[in-house]
């Protein structure tokens, strides 16, 4: 009987022991599932937001190219009464196909896809005021607007990047002729 006992106690032991290891290497297994997991949703997050951002960054920079070529017209308008370069043009915003996006702040998302509706309305806006009142008014009132949607997409690229700990876009140019950032700043701060 002494040896059955100690049978039973060594298989007790022993499925115990596979089953303390069964559960401990499982447990090691979704842990490593997990951080994986987490990795892979955090690249997908940092991908989506600097794709965005670029996109963001990059119709900031035509908007500040915008400003300038109706300020130029402007320009041409009142010093050599030449009116045919005049013009209130608003970019159009190119966005990345949004496909992870919803790894994404929602706040931020919102900001972005209000973006095309916001310069729809300029557009419609200068358009109107081009055939309806005078193209100087038009002109003169699509740099306010221009300035404006170029100053709030490059802040929100600079949020995009902030809240996922990316690098601040730093673009290889030379700032001292010429800031577009500045630029934006000033146009959308200008009154109508």
């Amino acid at each position: 009987m002494g040896t059955t006992i100690d049978v039973i106690d060594l298989v007790k032991s022993a499925v115990g022991a596979g089953v303390v290891a069964a559960l401990v290497n499982q447990g090691l297994v979704w842990l490593k599932e997990w951080l994986r997991d987490g990795m892979a949703l955090k690249l997908r997050r940092q991908h989506a937001a600097l794709a965005l951002a670029v996109a963001l960054e990059r119709y900031a920079l035509a908007c500040a190219h915008g400003v300038e070529a109706i300020r130029q017209g402007l320009r041409e308008a009142a010093d050599m009464n030449n009116f045919s370069r005049l013009q209130a043009d608003v970019p159009d915003l190119v966005l990345p196909a949004p496909a992870d996006w919803q790894c994404l702040p929602a706040a931020l998302v919102a900001r972005v896809l209000a973006l095309p509706l916001e310069i729809r309305y300029a557009q419609q806006q200068a358009d109107i005021q081009w055939d309806y009142d005078d193209p100087l008014s038009a002109a003169e009132g699509a740099i306010p607007r221009v300035g404006r949607l170029g100053w709030d997409a490059w802040n929100t690229a600079v949020a995009l990047r902030r809240q996922q700990v990316l690098p601040d876009a730093a673009p290889n140019i030379d700032f001292t002729s010429w800031d577009f950032r500045d630029c934006l700043r000033i146009a959308a701060t200008a009154r109508q």
